[in-house]
């Protein structure tokens, strides 16, 4: 959907369909044509600003001339409108993508497993993010040119992306109302607020993963604005799966980048075991006539932490702990294992000695380090194969607490009555009583998570001693 003159959607709206764009800025009709996601000269795929040619021959292009006044009108959604994006059989998600010089959402989008994005400049340009980094499944923004009274992308309404990702881009980002993300035990929630903009086409970019594969330089950095009451969330998603597993492969992430970040008074930011990551300062940016090469980094352009302040008031919260509603049998972590070559390689008096091929029952709650070498269930042998192979649900997984990096040129300030949690969690099971093997060496026993590499043992210890009497040739077991 195009319309040059703004875009509304009143409060009785109800869109329903894959994937959806309303844009209020022109479409570059050279991507139209060659596909908008084969971006072989960084052209901004919206632009109210002609677009010159590429070194292929791609001829420029020029959008239509602005409506009367000249101002080209905002992308609203107001309260009580809905707009939804299905998930196909696939089980991927689809995308809402509401482009303008403002953009503004009262009502409720959802993308379940898809992508939500909220643009707000007068260029934006979009790649599909790089598959070397999981975490994001979807499309990277950035936003060129902003002029007077432009670039503001605001949420004051609900937006609903399960195990999926929000991108929130503009010059000044406020989140006034809800976003919210899970995460299962198969996929990751993200949410990005992106107060970057002044984005220009990289002059080295060919699009076919040469020097770099970053299609856009951004120039300047403005506000994230985290509203009073306001709630952005990735909680997990018990949904009742397990996966063998001893901790995700994607934890959810939050990222929030811009010249100052502030967290207002009662607003707060839960991600249960995952990563919040917010910086505030500038772009490196140098003009044409030097080597912007210089100013990239593994994964994109650098930022330099100069100028930036990151302010976190009374009463709001940042909440990374662990879950602490898993329960867990407490069969789950035992194991009766035979160890044998594999699990006894670090273990040279033991290779050939009574145990191997026995029965063990050992606790994989017990872990530790011998020698240099980290083992659980005991440091006889390498169980870590086994472990790793026990199914776990979404609760357990998130258990242990999250990793929050704040990060300012000038200032990282802490309010007393601020709160930052990055404490684990915990799980339930029920009372029982655990008796795993211990090996027998003279009168001593030792319980697996004691028995050492080191020394030889005499066997497995069954609770039952016999004497012998040699005088009259008889023995009787206790």
């Amino acid at each position: 959907m195009l319309n040059q003159n703004g875009i509304i959607f009143g409060g009785a709206s109800q869109i329903n369909t894959r994937g959806f764009v309303a844009s209020s800025l022109p479409i570059n009709d050279n991507l139209v044509r060659q596909g908008l996601l084969n971006n072989r000269d960084a052209q901004f795929l919206f632009s109210t600003i002609e677009v010159p040619g590429g070194t292929d021959g791609t001829p420029a292009f020029v959008p239509p001339a602005p409506p009367p006044g000249g101002r080209y009108g905002d992308v609203i959604v107001q309260r009580g409108a809905r707009l939804v994006a299905t998930a196909g059989q696939d089980g991927n998600g689809g995308r809402v993508m509401l482009v303008g010089p403002n953009v503004r959402n009262e009502g409720t989008i959802e993308t379940q497993a898809g992508q939500t994005i909220l643009a707000a400049g007068h260029q934006v340009g979009v790649r599909a993010h790089p598959e070397s980094d999981p975490s994001l499944r979807g499309l990277d923004v950035w936003i060129g040119r902003v002029e007077a009274d432009a670039g503001r992308a605001e949420n004051a309404g609900l937006i609903r992306a399960a195990t999926g990702s929000i991108t929130m881009a503009g010059q000044r980002v406020t989140q006034a109302g809800i976003l919210a993300s899970t995460t299962s035990v198969n996929l990751n929630g993200r949410i990005d607020l992106l107060a970057s903009y002044g984005a220009v086409g990289y002059p080295q970019f060919d699009g076919l993963g040469g020097k770099t594969d970053v299609p856009f330089l951004s120039q300047f950095t403005g506000l994230v604005e985290m509203a009073p009451g306001s709630v952005t969330s990735i909680l997990p998603e018990a949904n009742g799966k397990s996966i063998p597993a001893s901790r995700l492969s994607q934890n959810s992430r939050v990222n929030i980048e811009g010249l100052g970040v502030h967290f207002a008074p009662g607003s707060l930011l839960a991600a249960p075991s995952g990563d919040v990551v917010a910086r505030a300062g500038r772009w490196s940016f140098v003009d044409g006539q030097q080597d912007l090469g210089q100013h990239f980094v593994s994964g994109g352009q650098k930022f330099l932490y100069e100028g930036g302040r990151i302010q976190v008031d009374r009463g709001a919260v940042i909440d990374v702990s662990g879950s602490t509603d898993a329960f867990i049998p407490l069969a789950q972590h035992l194991l009766a294992v035979q160890m044998r070559g594999s699990e006894l390689a670090d273990s040279p008096l033991l290779r050939n000695s009574n145990l191997r091929g026995r029965n063990l029952l050992v606790d994989l709650r017990r872990a530790g380090v011998y020698a240099g070498r980290e083992w659980v269930g005991t440091p006889l042998g390498d169980l870590t194969g086994f472990a790793s192979i026990i199914e776990r649900g979404i609760a357990e997984l998130t258990a242990r607490g999250g990793d929050i990096a704040l990060s300012a040129g000038d200032a990282v300030v802490l309010a007393p009555g601020s709160v930052l949690d990055v404490s684990g969690g915990f799980t339930t099971h029920e009372p029982g009583r655990i008796q795993t093997t211990r090996l027998t060496r003279g009168a001593h026993l030792f319980d697996m998570h004691h028995a050492y590499p080191d020394r030889l043992y005499e066997g497995v210890y069954d609770g039952r001693s016999t004497q012998a009497s040699g005088k009259w040739g008889v023995s009787r077991t206790y």
